[in-house]
């Protein structure tokens, strides 16, 4: 049986969406989990763009006080954040949530 890390699938979607919907022009190097968003790749209005993806593609709600340079680093920040607030919605977190690794 094929079991599929939801963090994996979160970190896909949210490159496909990056690289189909933000970028002008495919970026230098192929996107991956550890691609810089925020240094050149990202505008400001292309971070809101994203956090509107996220709300409404996940059904999770992005406090203006979760935008920062650390959770929107990359997109594996990012699918980090989202799959927590998504672990958190089912009841299987409980409390704060401390980092949490990709493998």
């Amino acid at each position: 049986m094929d079991v599929r890390d939801p963090q994996r699938d979160v970190a896909d979607k949210i490159l496909a969406f990056i690289g189909a919907e933000l970028l002008p022009e495919p970026p230098g190097r192929p996107l991956g989990d550890d691609t810089p968003l925020l240094n050149g790749l990202l505008d400001s209005a292309g971070l809101m763009q994203l956090v509107t993806y996220l709300e409404e593609e996940f059904d999770v709600v992005v406090e203006d006080t979760e935008i920062t340079p650390v959770s929107f680093a990359t997109a594996g920040s990012v699918a980090r954040m989202v799959a927590v607030k998504l672990a958190s919605d089912s009841g299987s977190a409980s409390g704060p949530v401390g980092p949490v690794r990709m493998r």
